[in-house]
């Protein structure tokens, strides 16, 4: 980061180097099961709406809203678990019915997490690859 001329606090001391958003909100689970799905556009344009990004070239952008312990998906929830923690600098924007549900809900919780082809969460996440589709001589080998 140094080298591209940016300051490398701040990957540890980000508040140091970057004035953080003003208000802090945490999303809750209402229900407790499994994250079958987080929806990235969804996110994208609820953190588009805080002001994290711009639709016209002229639009600012605030670096400091957004969104951090975004849940992963297959991750079991309890009611109460944090979701995701929304960081804004406007209180009109931070509203949950607003970010949520005016755009898909970009969380979806359910029953049973499938891992696919029938297979059932067993405390475990999804496999960061889930198979192979060429091989090359010397190349990539698939268990």
């Amino acid at each position: 980061m140094s080298a591209q001329g940016g300051d490398a606090r701040v990957v540890d001391a980000p508040d140091e180097v970057m004035r953080p958003a003003r208000l802090r909100r945490e999303v809750r689970a209402a229900r407790a099961d499994y994250v079958q799905a987080v929806d990235a556009l969804a996110v994208a344009l609820a953190a588009l709406h805080l002001g994290a990004g711009r639709t016209r070239v002229e639009d600012p952008v605030d670096h400091a809203v957004g969104f951090t312990r975004l849940v992963k998906t297959g991750t079991r929830v309890a009611v109460g678990d944090v979701l995701v923690l929304i960081h804004a600098n406007d209180e009109a924007k931070i509203r949950r019915e607003h970010l949520v549900n005016q755009h898909k809900r970009p969380v979806d919780i359910g029953a049973e997490f499938k891992l696919g082809a029938g297979e059932n969460h067993a405390g475990r996440t999804r496999p960061l690859v889930a198979k192979c589709v060429k091989r090359e001589a010397g190349g990539l080998t698939c268990a």
